[in-house]
């Protein structure tokens, strides 16, 4: 008796039921028949005009792993369109760029368990990641700039307590009445280049500023009396 190789069996079985049946059906006679890798199924189906993660859907049902699918060249975006968690992929080995680009958003993302620098990199920007939940400490070890981040509505209270320091609240445009009233010290403004006279019209006193380390000549500026 003719035998016929298990290949060209799935072959026929996958070209005739996906025409009477489905992709879906196909997958699962491919399974039947034990092609473990499932290659022959995905160089098939990629030709087919879309799945809509028909085919992840089957193969799921069927208890096979998203890294076997994964291995056999089940695109990503199928497995998105089939509702895989991007924490499946991201165990697999999927980066954030690849699960950006089959369609999971800065949300799904962060569920999944990646940094907001992880999301920074494949150019989510610091208004959609804020939106998805990422605070404003972790937008700065991201890589953001204050002036970032003021941009999307954080104050210089929010982003003194996400670990900027005055310098960079300073080069972001807030002045130092702001800065004071987010709870800055003077010394504090002073290292991050405020003037005497910057601190002088925020409010603090001469004795302040001579703590925080400004000579005479920088309190004269200031108009402080020096001699009293």
């Amino acid at each position: 008796m003719l035998q016929v190789p298990a290949t060209c069996l799935a072959i026929y079985l996958l070209v005739h039921y996906q025409h009477t049946a489905g992709t879906a059906a196909a997958a699962k006679i491919i399974l039947s028949v034990q092609y473990s890798t499932f290659t022959v199924l995905y160089h098939l189906c990629r030709s087919l005009s879309g799945t809509n993660g028909a085919v992840y859907k089957e193969l799921r049902d069927q208890q096979v792993g998203v890294p076997d699918m994964l291995a056999a060249g089940l695109p990503t975006l199928d497995l998105f369109q089939g509702g895989c968690p991007p924490s499946q992929l991201k165990a697999a080995g999927v980066d954030a760029r690849d699960l950006r680009a089959a369609g999971y958003d800065a949300s799904a993302l962060k569920g999944a368990g990646f940094e907001a620098g992880d999301l920074r990199a494949v150019w989510f920007d610091a208004e959609t990641l804020q939106a998805a939940g990422y605070s404003a400490s972790a937008l700065r070890v991201a890589g953001f700039q204050a002036s970032e981040l003021k941009e999307i509505g954080c104050t210089p209270t929010d982003l003194r307590g996400a670990g900027y320091d005055a310098g960079a609240l300073k080069a972001a445009g807030f002045d130092a009445i702001e800065l004071r009233v987010a709870g800055f010290s003077a010394t504090e403004l002073k290292a991050g280049g405020f003037e005497a006279r910057d601190l002088a019209e925020a409010g603090e006193d001469a004795s302040s500023l001579r703590l925080a380390g400004f000579d005479a000549s920088a309190l004269r500026d200031a108009w402080f009396d020096v001699n009293a």
